[in-house]
Order: C-alpha cells, then structure tokens, then sequence
C-alpha cells in the first residue's frame, strides 16, 4: 500500500513529519452515518469516515491506497484553516481541496477517478441511510456550508455517547472487513 509519508512531489521532511505527528494523534471511526462521507468532532481528536466507504481504492499500479489518510488529509488543512485563520468553512474546504488533491494524486490515483469515488458514497440529506450518526459529530460545518437539512437530519440521528449496537447499525456487506476504529 502506498505511503502517503513517501510523496512524490517535493515536501520537506518537517513538513512529513508534522502531518505524521497530527495524524498519530487523530483516532479515525468508522462506526457512524456521516454525511458528505466524513466529518470530525470540535476539537478534531476523531475523524469519522462514513461506515458504507469503503477504506480503500486501487491506483493506476493496482495497488490498494488507503483513502481514509487522504480524507484524514482534508479534515486536517480544512480545521486549521478554519481555526486558525478564521477563514469560512467553503473557503477552507476548497483550499483543503488542492492537498486533497495532491495526496489522491501523490499516491497513484487519477484525481477523476478518486473524485468520483468520493461522492458515490456520499449519502443525500433526505436519505434514510442517515440513522445513526456520531453524538460529538461537529455540525456547525454543515450550517456555514448552509446545508440546514443535513444539519436537522445529522441531530435527530445522534445518539448518546455510546457504541451503535446491532439494532441500530445497517448491515454491512459481508465481502468487506475492516476495523471498526483505527488509531494512526
């Protein structure tokens, strides 16, 4: 599998090393319904990956690349440039957009094709996929974007803190198996 640490265009070993950093220290769950495919918490210690996603995508070499770090990519430009320069969340999601990009590109993938992947799993507000989402699930990301009825949908389909139990979980495809939760 591709090492997203191992890039190909230039970047410096500081800044590798800092992403390694902030992304050790980031737990990724994959128990939830998560609109638009991810979304994190306020204060960023876990980012939640749609449960029906699959983690995976394979490159031009026919190599599985783990999507999840690209996705945890995007959360992590679009946070801090939300937090920090107090830009608005559209702006920040479209210039976190371009590391995206780099990241989907860097590891093998045709931009096209990693985009496309992308929104087939994005479930529309309106969906009754939409059953349990995660109770700390950051919504004010979904006011700003102005998606009103995602963020309505988003609340009447949190849950107390507490892992979602077989009654209140979609049944997985039973060809796929992966980890509930991974810490990086």
């Amino acid at each position: 599998m591709p090492d997203l640490t191992k890039m190909k265009k230039p970047r410096t070993e500081l800044f590798k090393a800092q992403i390694s950093k902030i992304m050790a220290n980031i737990t990724i769950n994959r128990d939830y319904d998560v609109p638009y495919g991810a979304g994190s918490n306020a204060d960023n210690s876990v980012l939640y990956i749609d449960r029906d996603r699959p983690q995976t995508l394979k490159n031009s070499k026919g190599q599985d690349v783990n999507v999840d770090q690209i996705a945890l990519l995007h959360e992590i430009y679009e946070s801090v440039i939300r937090s920090t320069l107090k830009i608005p969340y559209d702006v920040g999601h479209e210039l976190a957009l371009f590391e995206e990009r780099r990241a989907a590109e860097d590891a093998g993938l045709n931009w096209d094709d990693y985009n496309e992947f992308v929104y087939k799993h994005v479930k529309p507000s309106n969906s009754d996929l939409i059953r349990v989402c995660p109770p700390d699930l950051e919504i004010q990301v979904y006011i700003d974007w102005g998606d009103i009825d995602i963020a309505e949908r988003i609340r009447q389909a949190q849950k107390p803190m507490e892992k979602p139990t077989q009654d209140t979980l979609l049944p997985k495809p039973a060809t796929e198996s992966r980890p509930a939760s991974l810490k990086w």
